[in-house]
Parts: C-alpha cells; structure tokens; sequence
C-alpha cells in the first residue's frame, strides 16, 4: 500500500512538475533533469537510508479537458542505476 501511495505521489508530482497548460487538450512534457531531483529512500536491516539520482528522464502525454486530467496516454520514466 505504501509503495501504491508513493506512485500515485510521483504521478502528481510529474504531472505538475511538467508545467501543465490547462487550456490544451493534449500535450506531451518532457521532464527537465536540471530543476528535477529525485531521492529514492530503503531500508535495511542494519538502517533506514536515502539516495539522490544524477540523471533521470521522463515523458509524459496527457489529454486534458476543462483544466482537469481526463486521461495518462503515456508515462516513461528512467533513472541510471550508475546515477544512483
């Protein structure tokens, strides 16, 4: 459940991360890795740890209708592990 929250979370956040037009019916964003961070946060047995990726990407297709989102078309999103 946790991990369904912290996705539903990371749609809204790239949602409006993107910058949405809410004028537009459709549009596609691209995610803009110089003012984007992402932290991905684990635990272990030994403790709880955070880590900040260097360089990730993504893009997004949405359809829009009255300023509200009717629908995701597309979502990719890529991290480097070596950015890890």
């Amino acid at each position: 459940m946790k991990t369904y929250a912290k996705l539903k979370f990371l749609i809204a956040a790239l949602v409006f991360g993107f910058g949405i037009n809410f004028y537009t019916h459709a549009q596609t964003y691209k995610l803009n890795n110089k003012v984007s961070s992402l932290i991905v946060d684990g635990t272990s047995n030994i403790h709880d740890w955070d880590m900040r990726a260097e360089n990730c990407g993504g893009i997004l297709s949405t359809e829009m209708e009255d300023g509200s989102l009717e629908e995701i078309e597309k979502l990719e999103f890529s991290v480097r592990a070596e950015s890890l």
